[in-house]
């Protein structure tokens, strides 16, 4: 640094304006996720292909970052999450073994104290909702949710549950890759 400014060879990228602009636009892809579900669900029944079409479109966001997000959480936390995983259920740490699904979730579980304001409205009805329409889905995300409050020693609001079940949706139910 010289006079205040950062001095960056041509090799050099800028990270730290870039990163917060990923974070926004995850943190902003997350939103739009459990949105767009609470309205549908509210309004209609929801089916598994919808939650699963909202679901795609923040996973392709996430995937877009992957490459360049820069983690806050260390590995270890993770890789202990992933083994506390394999004690829970065969079917669920089959999935975790897929590449895009292993750094998707991590990228997620990193921001999850990001998260722990970003939503202003009550999510309960929905996670209600969903959870009559999906319950074997929410049983899942329950198992999910106590390994990651273990693990990272948090937490997960509603609206957590409510996407972990989301997710759980879409591992189970997602067509064929």
């Amino acid at each position: 640094m010289v006079d205040g400014y950062f001095i960056y060879d041509k090799n050099s990228v800028i990270t730290s304006h870039s990163f917060l602009k990923q974070k926004h636009i995850i943190l902003n892809s997350f939103k739009k996720l459990i949105k767009d579900t609470a309205s549908n669900m509210i309004n209609k029944e929801i089916s598994s292909e919808a939650i699963i079409d909202f679901f795609i479109d923040y996973l392709n966001i996430i995937k877009d970052v992957a490459s360049s997000y820069q983690y806050s959480l260390n590995n270890s936390a993770y890789e202990e999450f992933l083994s506390s995983l394999s004690n829970l259920d065969n079917e669920l740490t089959n999935y975790f073994t897929d590449d895009i699904v292993k750094n998707f979730f991590r990228i997620h579980l990193d921001m999850v104290y990001d998260r722990i304001n970003l939503m202003d409205f009550d999510s309960l009805p929905t996670l209600n909702k969903i959870k009559s329409v999906f319950p074997n889905y929410y049983t899942i995300s329950l198992s999910l949710k106590s390994v990651i409050e273990r693990v990272y020693n948090i937490n997960l609001s509603n609206t957590e549950i409510l996407f972990l079940t989301i997710f759980t949706i879409y591992l189970y139910e997602r067509p064929s890759l």
